[in-house]
């Protein structure tokens, strides 16, 4: 960014006038705004036009003085501002730690407000203010930013004078900003460019705000505790349920239940999970210990007896040989064919016991029923014995080994 020259000098009658308004050279008649030494004005063809001091006196701080006391003169003759936008916002957590909003525009971005009167350096409270707009019964200090912006210690003053405040950044003045004085103005009048120091009008909308938010929470609250009830019901009827199935064999599919009623079982099996095998299966006089395995409630979380799942999982190995299978697969496609109640209501206790272990516990003493548990440790054992590899992340590897290929395999049974 180009650098900025004094824009503005004193005349002979003490007002502020602009580069553009007097002549060239010592017949300006002008002197610096901070030192009150005489100033030349540069007015060539080259380079932007300036004041500067007709004799080094080394003052630093014309530059400053003039751009500040040309800001103030400008928005005193003005009476008029545009406001940034001034937005409060409030951030609660409710019990479970999730936040809620609550948020209002207290100043839209833009505001046009025309004062009665602006008074310039006001003292209040003991601090020295650039600029003190009033609207009947209104006030807004107004700051000047160029090269030292408002501190915190001057922010703290004017919050305990509890008069509204915006600070004015004029820091990044380039040469092309400064051509006039209406060019100057509309880079001040540039809501983009200020910023809210204080707004008296906060305390009152916090209150509101902080109402509404406590509302919002506590209607929340409730919410979960209706939640939190129905969800312990459900759960409470999902124990009973587990515990009634594994009270009542009759509510499970044995094996032959499961053959004389496979035409109904198999069209929940669709064709691409290739399980050709399974009916030559089911016309075996004995099963193989592989096929028959007892395992962790094995007897009765896929609502069959175990041989009848593990025939149905064999079935899903055997045209799979040299591929991977997941547990996630193998349980999605087992919960589909053998349709049972038991299935939603051990979804519900895996789901709920962490929410409420206290009454799982008390309930179902021991290991948490769960069918990847249970079909985990099945596929452990098939790895025991070759047929399966563990690669991990539930995933295991269907082996080429004599125990699995599809032309021994069922010389062994």
């Amino acid at each position: 960014m180009k650098s900025i020259k004094m824009p503005f000098g004193l005349n002979s009658d003490g007002n502020l006038v602009h580069i553009s308004e007097v002549v060239n050279g010592k017949k300006c008649d002008c002197i610096c705004p901070s030192c009150k030494a005489p100033l030349t004005a540069a007015k060539g063809n080259i380079k932007q036009h300036h004041f500067k001091h007709a004799i080094d006196s080394g003052c630093e701080s014309g530059l400053e003085s003039s751009i500040h006391l040309a800001a103030k003169e400008i928005i005193k003759e003005k009476k008029t501002i545009k406001l940034p936008e001034n937005v409060l916002v409030l951030e609660k957590k409710d019990s479970k730690g999730l936040p809620h909003h609550e948020s209002t525009i207290i100043v839209e971005a833009g505001l046009l407000i025309k004062f009665d009167f602006v008074e310039e350096e006001k003292i209040i409270d003991g601090m020295i203010v650039d600029l003190l707009a009033k609207k009947q019964e209104k006030q807004l200090i107004i700051e000047i930013y160029f090269r030292h912006n408002v501190d915190d210690e001057k922010i703290q003053k004017i919050k305990n004078s509890n008069i509204s405040a915006i600070e004015l950044d004029l820091s990044n003045l380039s040469p092309e900003d400064l051509i006039d004085r209406n060019t100057f103005w509309n880079y001040i009048n540039n809501p983009e460019r200020a910023q809210w120091l204080y707004n008296s009008t906060h305390q009152d909308e916090y209150l509101k705000l902080q109402k509404n938010l406590d509302q919002k929470i506590e209607k929340k609250e409730q919410e979960y505790i209706k939640e939190r009830e129905k969800e312990m019901k459900r759960l409470t009827r999902s124990i009973e349920e587990v515990k009634r199935i594994k009270e009542d064999s009759s509510l499970i599919i044995n094996l032959d239940e499961f053959k004389n009623n496979f035409n109904l079982y198999s069209r929940n099996i669709p064709k691409f999970l290739n399980l050709n095998i399974l009916p030559d299966l089911l016309n075996l006089s004995e099963l193989p210990d592989f096929i028959n395995l007892k395992v962790q409630d094995g007897d009765w979380i896929y609502g069959s007896e175990g041989c009848v799942w593990q025939l149905i999982v064999y079935s899903m190995l055997y045209p799979r040989v040299g591929e991977i299978m997941t547990i996630k697969f193998t349980d999605k496609w087992l919960k589909k064919i053998l349709v049972s109640k038991v299935h939603n209501p051990v979804k519900n206790i895996s789901i709920l016991r962490e929410r409420f272990p206290e009454i799982v516990s008390s309930n179902l003493p021991g290991d948490i029923p769960n069918t990847w548990k249970t079909l985990r440790t099945y596929f452990n054992y098939l790895c025991k014995l070759g047929m399966l590899s563990n690669m991990g992340h539930n995933c295991f590897f269907v082996e080429k080994n004599n125990s699995c290929k599809q032309g021994d395999f069922m010389k062994k049974i």
